[in-house]
């Protein structure tokens, strides 16, 4: 029997965070993920093209940062949603972010959900249909090495287990408002 992993899930201090894989959608991306978080005001809701991912670790790094920043008053911008995705893009540009990383249409994405845990398995349960399998997560490490201009030199000088991860994670951290 094959299990079929629908989701992750971890905590960070005391948030509760899911990630799951939504389906290619011909319809409006921008549009599903507003009336999610209309619907569930208390969950904190970010869509990021898939692509952009380079593993659940990293994911759970750049979150930390993230809801780090939200509790020291310090995020990129007014909302964290908004910080995430610009911390997932490495820019403090707000539409920068959103042209570079943003949900398409006929796109893979991830879905970040923050909150409640009771809430988020409510949305879950809303969305099923939308939902597809988040393993085996794709190897995303050329492209994203492309589009961040990351050079084999810079990832050369990094000594650790996955420098490509802790480049990233290093370029979402030193962001200032």
């Amino acid at each position: 029997m094959v299990v079929v992993k629908i989701s992750v899930n971890f905590s960070i201090s005391n948030y509760y965070v899911e990630l799951i894989r939504l389906k290619k959608t011909g319809d409006d991306p921008i549009k599903i993920l507003e009336n999610m978080r209309t619907r569930f005001p208390d969950v904190i809701i970010q869509g990021i093209g898939l692509q952009y991912v380079l593993s659940v670790n990293h994911a759970k790094r750049v979150i930390e940062i993230s809801l780090a920043a939200n509790k020291s008053n310090t995020l990129l911008s007014n909302k964290i949603e908004t910080d995430i995705l610009m911390r997932f893009a490495c820019t403090r540009q707000i539409s920068n972010a959103i042209h570079k990383i943003g949900l398409r249409e006929n796109c893979d994405s991830i879905l970040i959900m923050i909150g409640k845990k009771s809430l988020i398995q409510k949305l879950l349960t809303e969305i099923s249909h939308m939902i597809e399998s988040i393993l085996p997560f794709p190897n995303n490490a050329n492209f994203i090495k492309k589009k961040s201009k990351i050079t084999k030199k810079e990832i050369d000088c990094v000594m650790s287990k996955e420098p490509l991860e802790d480049v990233l994670v290093e370029r979402s951290a030193v962001l200032f408002y």
